[in-house]
């Protein structure tokens, strides 16, 4: 999700708000399970 975002905006601290609000966001964990590659 943060590089998604970075190729269009940037502000102060950006990586750490955007992997704090992965983290509390349900739907966000999940999405990131699916793209993730097997180990």
């Amino acid at each position: 999700m943060y590089q998604d975002l970075k190729r269009n905006y940037w502000w102060p601290n950006m990586k750490i708000e955007v992997a704090e609000f992965v983290s509390r966001c349900v739907v966000c964990r999940q999405v990131k399970i699916e793209h993730q590659k097997p180990a």
